[in-house]
């Protein structure tokens, strides 16, 4: 695992010890480095060391610039500065909030933060009601579904839709071929059935599905050798 950190902003919006606590925040993410570099309104942070992949990413950005997502097979989040352009070229993996790595990107205006941590405690959790100052918000413009909501919900991607674009291609192709090889493992008549019962429409089955096609992956890329898939 690692963590990185990043902040875009006027000069001096955010002090270079703050940013450093809060960088300590992910040590978990990555106990063995640490490293912070700034130049003028920017600052990134990392918690980790890296002799691979990290790497690997910088020079396919040299090589391709954006197009090298094209390339990427997996999840990922990065962020490589452009001093000569002035550029923050920042990347993650559609499904980064779904499965594994998270990115928190809305509510993240330096403006916003700041007038978030200067505000007191109670307009944040009071009456035994968490995320209140935008609960009221929500309630007062009309949004009180969604504004009494105690459910946890996140900013979803569609992989059910995209799994089952084309009458569920990619997942019959790479689950029911005669080379899958998740087959070795799992019995090819109930990965059949789940994907019809997907196909019908029944709900809750994506998630199934996507850990199916991530296992299948991992064993073509690590344990078969077969060649990488893309669609």
């Amino acid at each position: 695992m690692c963590g990185i950190l990043g902040f875009l902003g006027p000069q001096g919006s955010v002090q270079a010890h703050s940013f450093s606590a809060a960088l300590d925040v992910l040590a978990h993410r990555g106990p063995d480095g640490r490293g912070i570099f700034s130049d003028a309104d920017l600052l990134l942070g990392h918690r980790f060391v890296s002799r691979s992949d990290t790497e690997v990413l910088l020079h396919a950005y040299l090589a391709w610039g954006s197009d090298c997502l094209r390339r990427l097979n997996g999840m990922w989040a990065f962020a490589i500065w452009l001093p000569a352009q002035r550029k923050l070229f920042f990347a993650r993996d559609r499904l980064s909030m779904a499965h594994g790595i998270e990115t928190r990107l809305p509510f993240m205006d330096y403006r916003l933060v700041e007038w978030a941590f200067s505000q007191p405690s109670e307009i944040k959790i009071g009456r035994g009601v968490t995320k209140r100052v935008v609960r009221e918000y929500l309630a007062a413009t009309g949004q009180r579904a969604i504004a009494d909501r105690l459910d946890k919900q996140g900013y979803p991607t569609p992989a059910e839709k995209w799994l089952g674009e084309r009458d569920a291609e990619i997942p019959r192709t790479l689950l029911l071929s005669p080379g899958s090889a998740i087959r070795e493992y799992c019995d090819q008549g109930r990965i059949a059935g789940l994907i019809r019962l997907f196909g019908s429409g029944r709900p809750g089955l994506g998630n199934h599905l996507y850990r199916l096609l991530s296992t299948e992956l991992w064993l073509r890329e690590c344990v078969t050798g077969q060649a990488p898939v893309a669609w």
